[in-house]
């Protein structure tokens, strides 16, 4: 290395202790495995990594990878990471190898990714790096979704009721209707049985009558005048007899007899 006095030299195995904890960036942010940066369209970036704070992504954006770096020249083979997914990671995770965090099909909600880093001499950076991450809910399990539920729920069960009350209303006034018509029949049926009553009582004496007066008919030696009053009689019996054979016959139709 240049000095002011000249060069110094100096040999990074003979380096017992390194006390200095290491300094981190975040090199690289992918989504599926696509690296994303903030020229790109539509960009959940609008800065580079290494300077975000905060990320929102949408809900099928959520399979997601962290590039991180230790800043540590002092034996840089030996420097190590552990991150966390926080509300997803129960504990931290070292990874081996790379130094890149992969999560795949995360849920809407809200995480937290953490990273630290400790030098050739185990010595971390506490601190490390936090990025907060937002995934959105899919439009249809947002706030107003729901309340669209809500309010679908409440119209279907308001018009479910209102139908099952109309359906209820309806076949009760059939019940009614029924017992009216039902209530109809039998006054008309006793009504019928009440003339048919009256006008058997009403036939037997006029057949009573009808037959003597036939028998007056038929003698020769009845006055013109007397036979003509029991002609009259005669045909106003009849004529009586005929109408109650009329009812009697009606009853008949009518009870379907």
């Amino acid at each position: 290395m240049e000095a002011p006095g000249g060069l110094t030299v100096f040999y990074p195995d003979k380096i017992k202790n390194n006390p200095n904890p290491p300094d981190l960036v975040l090199t690289g942010f992918k989504l599926f495995n696509k690296e994303i940066t903030p020229l790109q369209k539509k960009s959940p970036l609008s800065k580079h990594i290494s300077f975000t704070e905060k990320i929102t992504l949408k809900y099928n954006q959520n399979s997601i990878a962290f590039d991180f770096v230790a800043i540590n020249y002092t034996n840089p083979g030996k420097n190590q990471y552990l991150y966390k997914l926080e509300e997803f990671d129960q504990d931290w995770i070292q990874p081996e190898g790379k130094s890149t965090a992969n999560y795949t099909n995360l849920n809407p909600g809200r995480y937290n990714f953490r990273v630290k880093a400790a030098n050739n001499s185990q010595v971390w950076n506490e601190k490390g790096i936090t990025v907060q991450i937002r995934i959105l809910p899919p439009p249809w399990m947002k706030w107003w979704a729901f309340v669209l539920y809500a309010l679908l729920a409440i119209a279907t069960l308001y018009f479910f009721r209102k139908y099952s009350l109309i359906r209820a209303k309806i076949k009760n006034d059939l019940v009614i209707n029924n017992i009216k018509n039902e209530q109809k029949n039998v006054i008309q049926q006793m009504k019928l049985r009440f003339f048919a009553n009256i006008s058997h009582e009403f036939r037997t004496p006029l057949t009573l009558i009808i037959g003597p007066l036939e028998e007056l008919l038929s003698d020769k030696r009845l006055k013109p005048m007397v036979k003509q009053n029991y002609h009259f009689m005669y045909q106003n019996a009849r004529r009586l007899l005929n109408l109650i054979n009329q009812l009697l016959d009606i009853f008949k139709i009518e009870s379907g007899k």
